[in-house]
C-alpha cells in the first residue's frame, strides 16, 4: 500500500491506495482523514504524489 496526496481542482485527499493501482481509471482508496474506503475517478485528478 501507498499514500498519495490527490488534487482535484478545489479539493484534496490524502489517500492509500494499492500498490498497483492504475491513476487513468477507477479506483478503490482509503481516505486517511475519515477512514472510508472511497472510490475515485482517476481521469479527474490534476496532480498525484507520493507522500
Amino acid at each position: 500500500m501507498k499514500h498519495m496526496l490527490l488534487d482535484m481542482g478545489c479539493h484534496s485527499l490524502e489517500v492509500e491506495v494499492a500498490d498497483d493501482v492504475d491513476l487513468d481509471e477507477r479506483f478503490r482508496a482509503k481516505d486517511l482523514h475519515t477512514g472510508e474506503t472511497i472510490l475515485v475517478n482517476g481521469w479527474l485528478i490534476d496532480n498525484a504524489e507520493e507522500i
